[in-house]
Parts: structure tokens; sequence; C-alpha cells
């Protein structure tokens, strides 16, 4: 059975894994949700890290990642 079958992209497939199930978002960024605020929070507070003209700072955590 596919596993990865959504049809979003971008910002939107993010925030899908971010309001979805905990086991998806897990394996496909190696760590929990807290994990990936707390550190988008660190990032930003520490490094300045933001969002760009035309990606979120969540989006572009998630790209590093």
């Amino acid at each position: 059975e596919p596993k990865r079958t959504s049809i979003l992209t971008g910002e939107r497939w993010l925030r899908e894994l971010l309001a979805g199930n905990d086991d998806r978002f897990s394996e496909q960024f190696g760590m929990g949700k807290e994990t990936f605020r707390i550190l988008l929070k660190e990032l930003s507070a520490i490094y300045g890290f933001k969002r760009s003209r035309y990606v979120s700072a969540e989006e572009r955590l998630a790209i590093i990642l």
C-alpha cells in the first residue's frame, strides 16, 4: 500500500504533516513535532532564522532537514 500519497506540496504539505500523524512526521524528519518546533524556536532566537520572501521559516527548516 502506498505510504506517501499526498498531492500537496510546499507549505501545505508541511501543514498537513504538522497536523497529522506523529509517526508519519517522525519518519519524514527524523524527529517529533515538538522537537521540530523547539528547534525552529531556538534557530530563530539564536541565529535569527526566519521566513524568506516566499518561504516560511517552518518550510525552510523542513527543506534543510
